[in-house]
Order: structure tokens, then sequence, then C-alpha cells
């Protein structure tokens, strides 16, 4: 009995013993895992600063004469850039004058034809090989995607603007580091700060020139810290960068857009050959490189391949057109037209004013173009200002009707006329008129039927005017 029972206690013991040495391996399995990914994500700050340390060497040392070189050869990009301890990062000098626009590629969309706007993911080329395949993609223009890392990126991007192309940067915007990426630098770290995103973004974007933006890796490595896609989304807007969102949608991004005027676009669509019958007039796709001699076969030949910036989200950063509002008065009524592309929607005779014009002498003549009306009294107008924008499903018929979109939207000054004649004497029958008929009616009515996007303009100038009298 008692042999039994010492038979017990040493294999309780052993017991024991092995479940204590697995629990050691494992806590100490665990430590070197948890402390590995701290070690890791410090090696990556030491290299960042290590390798800006060499590049502000380097700068500091040929600065000079990199100046002077830009001066006497009139450096086209002269402006564009800025000089940091990161290198040269681009910076907006004035409408019209922002990377995205300068280096989109120069498509023009022919109004017969469907589009597909199409980006095609490099993975890796050499400016050689890459030389050969532009040559053979003809006439077609599209939009490339090149990872940071890649070998010679900066002749290779000098191949795709000089072919009328465009490229975006792909970043990887996660939140922290891929096991096969622990040794090279990796942009956003998990629980990076704002200035540490920052940097991290400047880093990258000062590898190449001419981007027009940047783009993730893939749709689940897109940082879904609000915090992150702030500073990004902020620091882009602000340099006239575009991001290239590869998922179907984002609300995040969208609401950024509307904040700070980010360009943006997202693609929810991966080319397979399989597939090319799907493909709709509007699409925008992702192609593998290795796929774009494919896609170029499959095509119908009603449709035409572009450029993703030719469907991006560029109009928020596009300047206001400088207008005149008219309120022409009669028995307390004013008159509105009905515009001619969207029946029921009623709105003032308005117009551009052209150079050297007042807002009065612009008012009288808008008024005579669009509704003919020559007998009027001016009794006042608004002091201030008042803007509204362009629905986007304008600008987007713009672009497909092969048009330029050159304006954000329209700054109004309302001018206050009285009209004096008969209404025999209006007439809406104009060459390339704006309205379809023609009535009067109460402000009341006007603040009812005018079109959505004009309401609170008409609404404010309206407020003005009352307080100043010239409304009673």
């Amino acid at each position: 009995m008692g042999k039994m029972k010492r038979s017990r206690r040493l294999a309780g013991a052993w017991i024991a013993f092995i479940i204590t040495v697995i629990l050691f391996v494992v806590g100490v399995e665990s430590y070197h895992y948890f402390r590995r990914e701290y070690v890791s994500n410090y090696q990556c700050r030491i290299l960042i600063n290590e390798d800006l340390a060499k590049l502000e060497s380097r700068r500091e040392k040929t600065g000079i004469f990199i100046h002077w070189k830009k001066v006497e050869n009139a450096d086209p990009d002269a402006g564009l850039y800025e000089r940091t301890k990161y290198g040269e990062l681009p910076k907006i000098i004035g409408y019209g004058r922002q990377i995205f626009d300068v280096y989109s590629s120069r498509f023009k969309p022919s109004q017969s034809l469907k589009k597909v706007f199409v980006a095609v993911q490099v993975e890796d080329t050499s400016p050689e090989s890459f030389s050969s395949f532009i040559r053979a993609l003809g006439s077609a223009k599209v939009t490339f995607i090149f990872p940071h890392y890649l070998d010679k990126l900066e002749e290779i991007s000098r191949i795709v603007i000089a072919n009328g192309h465009e490229f975006f940067l792909q970043i990887p915007t996660q939140s922290s580091i891929p096991t096969d990426k622990k040794n090279t630098v990796s942009p956003f770290l998990a629980n990076a700060n704002p200035e540490d995103t920052l940097e991290k973004l400047h880093y990258l974007m000062a590898s190449v020139k001419h981007m027009i933006g940047v783009v993730n890796t893939t749709p689940t490595l897109l940082t879904k810290s609000s915090r992150d896609m702030a500073v990004i989304g902020d620091e882009l807007a602000a340099r006239g960068l575009a991001l290239l969102d590869l998922e179907k949608s984002n609300e995040m991004l969208t609401q950024l857009s509307e904040k700070n005027g980010l360009i943006y676009c997202n693609i929810g669509y991966r080319f397979s050959a399989m597939d090319a019958s799907k493909i709709k007039d509007g699409d925008t796709i992702v192609v593998p490189f290795e796929q774009l001699t494919v896609l170029l076969k499959v095509m119908a030949k009603d449709f035409a391949i572009a450029p993703i910036s030719v469907s991006m989200k560029r109009f928020s950063m596009l300047p206001y057109r400088k207008c005149v509002a008219i309120f022409l008065i009669k028995d307390d009524k004013i008159l509105v037209g009905q515009r001619t592309d969207i029946p029921g929607a009623w709105q003032l005779p308005q117009g551009g004013v052209e150079d050297g014009e007042s807002n009065a002498e612009a008012a009288r003549r808008e008024l005579f173009e669009e509704v003919n009306a020559k007998t009027v009294q001016a009794l006042g107008s608004t002091s201030r200002k008042y803007r509204y924008k362009f629905p986007e499903s304008f600008q987007r018929k713009f672009l497909k009707n092969g048009k330029e979109v050159k304006y954000t939207g329209q700054e109004l000054s309302f001018v206050v006329f009285d009209f004096l004649g008969d209404d025999g004497e209006l007439n809406v029958a104009k060459e390339n008129r704006e309205f379809s008929s023609w009535k009067w009616i109460t402000i009341e009515e006007l603040l009812q039927t005018v079109v959505d996007f004009k309401r609170e303009c008409y609404e404010k100038a309206i407020e003005e005017l009352k307080q100043s009298k010239i409304f009673l």
C-alpha cells in the first residue's frame, strides 16, 4: 500500500514538472515573440532616421548646385516641389498648378465611345522592359501603380510621363508591419502617433517625383484608423495629391473628401479575362501588369481605355466662377426661368462676370441674353457674395461629354432690377438657351421651386436684401 502511494506521488510530481516546463517554454516563447515585435518596430524607426540623416547629408553638400541648375535650365518642376529633410515634396502653387493636374494624363475622351478607367498594377519591371511595354500600348492611355521599393523607380517614372501616362505610388498603409518586411521601412506602425505617421508618409512621398497620388497595397491593408486616415488625407489634399483606394467604398474617405477636398477614387473590380464581357461604361478596374495586353485584346471596340484621373474627384480643388444672379421684380413678383436640363427646376437669370465688367453691367447683359429684358431700372445689390458647389453629377456629365471642368461652383453677387416694360418684351427662345420657359412668382414660391443646390444661396441673399430694405 505504501509503495502504491509513493508511485502516485512520483507520477504526480512528474506531471507537475512537465506542466511547469510547458508553461515555462510557452511563457519564454511568448515573451520573445512580443519582444521581437517591439524590437522590429523600434529598428524600423532607426532605419528611417538613419536614411533621413544620410539623405540630408547628401543634400546639404549639393544643395546650392541643385538650386543654380534649376534656375539656369528652367526646370519645369520649379515651384511645384519644396526641399525638405525627406527630399523634394510637392506643393500647390495655384489653381491648375498642382501635381495631380500637372502630371495626370492628357487623355481626351471621345464622345462616341464608352469608357473604362484602368489602373495597371506593376510589381516588378526594368526601364528597358517597361519602355518596350509602353510602345506596345500604342495610343491607349492608362494609370500605372508602382510599389515604393521598385528598382530604378525614378527612371521608370520619367518614361511614364514622357509617354503621356500617369502613375500612383503604392505604399503600405497598414497599421502594422508584415512579417517579410521587418527589416525595411514601413510607413505606419502600430499605435503610431500623428507625427510619426506624417514623417513616414513624407519619407515615402519623397522617393519619386511626378506621381499624382498614393494607393494602398490591398483593400484589407488600408488603415481603418480615422486618426491616421485624417493625417494622410489632409496631407495629400494640402499637397495636391490624390488617394486611390483599392476597395469598393469607404465612408470615412467620402467624409474626408467633403471636409478637406481630398481627390480620391475607389476601385472595387479586379480584371479577369473571363469577366471582360461584364465591364460597363464608366467602370474603374485594376489590371495586373502582365494582363493589360489581354484586356486590350478582349475589350469591345466601342470602349476606350482611359486613365483613372479622368474619373476622380478633383473638382473641389478648382476655383469658384464669379457670377451675378438677377432679381427682376414686377408687381412684387420675381421673374424665374425653368432650366432646360432639369425640368421642374426654376431659378433666377444668372451668368458669369466678364473681364472689365461691373456686376451691374454683367447683370444687364445676362438679362438681355437669357430673357431679352431691356427696360429695367437698377434698385441695388448684395454687399456679400454667396457660393454654391456644382453637383458631382454635373461635373461627371461634363467629363463624359469631353468638356473641361474649370470650376468647383459659382460665387454669386445678387443684383435687383425693377422691370418697367411689358411681358411681350420677354423671350427665352435664344441661341444656346438656358431656360425652356419663364413666369412671375413670389419669393416664397421661388424658394420652394429653386434647384436644390442653389436654395441656401437664395435664402441668404434674400435675407440680406430684406435687411437693406431693397426687398420690402
